[in-house]
């Protein structure tokens, strides 16, 4: 069961819904994701993990593993699979701080 503590944009509850739907490869992950969207439905929020089980809260963490900036319309792209984490990293589109390993482990996650 996935968790939403704050009312988002369906694009980001959609995200929550891939992540619960593949809970295998999310099973051990104890990390906060946070993710700065600028732009167009400009958005901040973080995802917990506890053993896997990702929750969703609006705003900004106290602390995270990972931090993740890019504009909205990239993020969209990159969740839809249009748009590779590599790609927009390498093309300046995507800021990560933090622990790469898990940036990288965010995405297989998404897929």
């Amino acid at each position: 069961m996935v968790l939403i503590v704050a009312e988002m944009p369906e694009f980001v509850s959609n995200v929550i819904s891939t992540l619960d739907r593949n809970r295998a490869k999310n099973k051990g992950v104890n990390a906060t994701f946070q993710f700065f969207l600028t732009g167009e439905n400009a958005v901040d929020f973080f995802i917990r993990f506890t053993d896997g089980l990702p929750m969703l809260h609006g705003g900004t963490a106290e602390s995270s593993d990972v931090a993740i900036s890019m504009a909205t319309n990239d993020f969209k792209d990159m969740v839809s699979g249009h748009l590779t984490g590599m790609a927009a990293f390498m093309s300046g589109r995507l800021r990560i701080t933090g622990d790469m390993g898990l940036a990288i482990k965010l995405e297989d996650m998404l897929r």
